[in-house]
C-alpha cells in the first residue's frame, strides 16, 4: 500500500492542473488573476483554479459534488475522472506517462491487487471527507467547544475551513481559508449522529478507518480476524471486547489536510468542567490523541492552511496549534506532531526558499534542534519563541503544543 500511495503522491506533485484542464478545451482568462494565485475560466468564470495548491472549484457545476462538499471541487485526479472518463488508476497511469513519473513494475504487474488498493484508497478518502465536515459541524453546534477554541486565540476565520464571498459579477470566490478545526462530540448522542451520517453516505462502518472514528463494541476478535487486523496485548485503544473511537471522548479535532484532501485526524483531549465549560486535559501526559496505526495508518505531519508548494517561507514547529497560529499570522508552517524529520519532510518543502525551525524551548525541542536543522539543509534559520514580539504572548503559539 505504501508503494501505491507514494506513486499517487509523486504523480499528483508532478502534474500541472492548468495544463490538464486546458487539454479538455477549457481556456483561462489571464487578466482575471486574483492575488496572483487564482485563474478563472474565460468561458466559465465560476471555474477557478488555485495554482499554488493545484486544486479547482467549479461553483456553477453540480455534476460531480462529492459527499461532504457544497461545490464541485478537487485536484487533478478528480478532474481526470470527471472529464476524461477514466477510473482512478487509469488517471495515475496516464498522468505518470505525461509527466515522466516511473511506476514500479510490481504495481502494474499485479493489476487485481492494484484495483483493490484503489478501492480502499477511494473509500478511505470519502470517509475522511465526510468525517471532516461532521467534526467541523460539531464544533459550531457546541458552544462550549467553540468558546474553548476562541479562548485559545483563534479567530473565526481561522476556525473555518473556507469562507466564500460573491464578487461584483455575482460569482462566489474564496475570501479566506482556515484550519477547519472540529470537535469530537464526546457523547453517545454525537457517536450515534456520526454513525447515522456515515450510513447515509453508505460507508462501511466496519472498516478499520471507520472503527478508528466510532469505535467498536463487542465482537472485537471476530472483527480483527475478518479485517486482517493484528491486535496486540498492549493496545491501549482496545480494552476487553471494545475498541474506543475518536468520538468516545471530548476532543478538539485537527484534520491533517494535503491538497484540500483530509488524510488523517489527531485530537487534543478535553475535559468537562462542572459549570459546562471545556478545558484542556489536566494530565499533560494524556493531552494528545493519535489514532491507532492499525486503524487509521501511520501518523502524519500537519501542514497548516497557509502551506502550499509555492510558499515563500515555511516554519517547522512541533504541534498543530503552533502551526495554525503561524497560519493566523499569514505564514506557512508544518508541525512534526511527533514524527521524526526525514527525507519526505525535506522533499515536501524543498522548493520553499526560506526555511525556519521553531521548536519548543524545552529539553526535547533543544535536543532535536540540530538534527532537524541538518535534515532541512544548511540555509535553515533557527527561530526561538522568545524572539517573538510581546504582542504574541497571549496567543496560541505560546500555549502547549498539541503533540506527544
Amino acid at each position: 500500500m505504501d508503494d501505491f500511495r507514494d506513486v499517487v503522491e509523486r504523480v499528483r506533485d508532478a502534474a500541472d492542473l492548468v495544463e490538464v484542464i486546458e487539454s479538455t478545451g477549457a481556456e483561462f482568462a489571464i487578466d482575471h488573476r486574483r492575488r496572483g494565485k487564482y485563474l478563472a475560466g474565460s468561458k466559465h468564470d465560476s471555474l477557478v483554479v488555485d495554482v499554488n495548491r493545484q486544486t479547482y472549484t467549479w461553483f456553477a457545476s453540480k455534476a460531480h459534488v462529492k459527499p461532504g462538499q457544497q461545490f464541485e471541487t478537487g485536484d487533478v485526479y478528480d478532474w481526470m475522472q470527471n472529464y476524461h472518463n477514466l477510473d482512478f488508476w487509469q488517471c495515475v497511469v496516464e498522468l505518470a506517462q505525461r509527466y515522466s513519473v516511473l511506476i514500479p513494475d510490481r504495481l502494474t504487474r499485479n493489476e487485481e491487487r492494484t484495483k483493490i488498493q484503489v478501492k480502499q484508497s477511494e473509500d478511505r478518502a470519502r470517509l475522511l471527507l465526510v468525517a471532516h465536515e461532521w467534526f467541523m459541524d460539531q464544533l459550531w453546534k457546541t458552544p462550549a467547544a467553540l468558546a474553548y477554541v476562541r479562548g485559545r486565540g483563534f479567530t473565526d476565520e481561522t476556525i473555518h475551513y473556507k469562507v466564500f464571498e460573491k464578487n461584483p459579477q455575482g460569482v462566489e470566490v474564496l475570501k479566506s481559508r482556515g484550519a477547519g478545526l472540529g470537535f469530537s462530540g464526546g457523547s453517545e448522542a454525537a457517536r450515534n449522529d456520526l454513525i447515522t451520517t456515515l450510513q447515509m453516505w453508505e460507508m462501511d462502518l466496519r472498516s478499520p478507518e471507520a472503527v478508528a472514528l466510532i469505535g467498536l463494541r463487542g465482537g472485537v476478535m471476530d472483527w480483527a480476524m475478518e479485517r486482517g487486523v493484528e491486535l496486540k496485548a498492549d493496545s491501549s485503544w482496545a480494552e476487553g471486547d471494545r475498541i474506543y473511537g475518536l468520538v468516545d471522548f471530548p476532543r478538539l479535532i485537527y484534520t491533517h489536510i494535503w491538497r484540500e484532501k483530509p488524510g488523517y485526524f489527531t485530537g487534543r483531549n478535553l475535559a468537562w468542567e462542572k459549570d459546562g465549560r471545556l478545558i484542556g486535559e489536566p494530565d499533560k501526559k494524556k493531552k494528545a490523541y493519535n489514532p491507532p496505526v492499525l486503524l487509521l495508518g501511520e501518523r502524519q505531519r500537519y501542514y497548516n492552511f497557509m502551506f502550499h508548494r509555492n510558499a515563500k517561507r515555511v516554519i517547522v514547529v512541533e504541534g498543530q496549534a503552533d502551526a495554525d497560529s503561524w497560519g493566523q499570522w499569514g505564514q506557512a508552517a508544518v508541525a512534526l506532531v511527533g514524527v521524526a524529520a526525514d527525507e519526505k519532510l525535506a522533499e515536501s518543502i524543498k522548493k520553499v526558499p526560506e526555511k525556519y525551525l521553531a521548536l519548543d524551548d524545552d529539553k526535547a525541542g533543544t535536543e532535536a534542534l540540530v538534527p532537524v536543522a541538518k535534515m532541512l539543509g544548511p540555509m535553515t534559520r533557527l527561530l526561538g519563541w522568545s524572539a517573538l514580539d510581546d504582542d504574541t504572548e497571549n496567543t496560541e503559539a505560546n500555549d502547549d503544543a498539541d503533540d506527544e
